[in-house]
């Protein structure tokens, strides 16, 4: 008897590492859960606008940040903004401490305002990717500053971005909504304010 031994075959196939984010706006009355009752804007996928303000009083608006993708690892979604809330003569809207807890790493309550400043919580949709330190409306946190000590208020530069959301696994439709308030005290001087906080996804 004879018999032909052929080797084995060896099947292989190589999946590219995908990455989808996106950036949405949320209508004012689907912005909800802040604490200290907040009057709410509506926003775009590209801007905050808080419009003109009245002091003293909490502002808020929402946007959602949608993430997926297949590596093995999963991803981190990580913020800073460029500077404080700047003003065309310069003069910056202090970030704040929340109600004297919140830092860029560390969540704190913010139900008063009288304590100003701007912050901001991830509320969880999809998964849970929110980062634990500010994923309730009990744990509200400022945002890195990556600009000049001089352009962020109080003088702390040229910080690198902190994670607003992560997960180790891989994912489909991570879904975090992005809660900013803001308080301006009764001196701020007028002016219109603006920075800009830049996400950053990696896999």
């Amino acid at each position: 008897t004879m018999a032909a031994i052929i080797d084995g075959v060896t099947v292989s196939v190589t999946v590219d590492e995908t990455l989808s984010f996106t950036i949405a706006g949320v209508d004012s009355g689907s912005c909800t859960g802040d604490s200290g009752t907040p009057t709410v804007r509506t926003t775009t996928a590209a801007t905050v606008p808080f419009s003109t303000v009245n002091t003293e009083a909490f502002y808020a608006g929402c946007q959602t940040l949608t993430v997926s993708t297949n590596a093995s690892d999963g991803y981190s979604v990580a913020a800073a903004s460029n500077t404080s809330l700047k003003s065309a003569a310069s003069d910056l809207i202090d970030s704040g401490t929340c109600d004297g807890t919140c830092t860029k790493d560390t969540g704190g309550a913010w139900a008063t305002a009288t304590n100003n400043g701007l912050a901001f919580y991830c509320d969880e949709g999809t998964g849970s990717p929110c980062a634990d330190a500010g994923d309730s409306n009990t744990e509200y946190r400022i945002f890195a500053c990556s600009g000049a000590n001089a352009d962020c208020d109080p003088g702390s530069g040229g910080e690198s971005t902190v994670a607003v959301m992560s997960e180790t696994v891989p994912a489909s439709g991570d879904v975090g909504t992005i809660h900013y308030k803001i308080s301006v005290s009764g001196t701020q001087p007028a002016g219109t304010y603006s920075n800009t906080v830049t996400y950053v996804a990696t896999p």
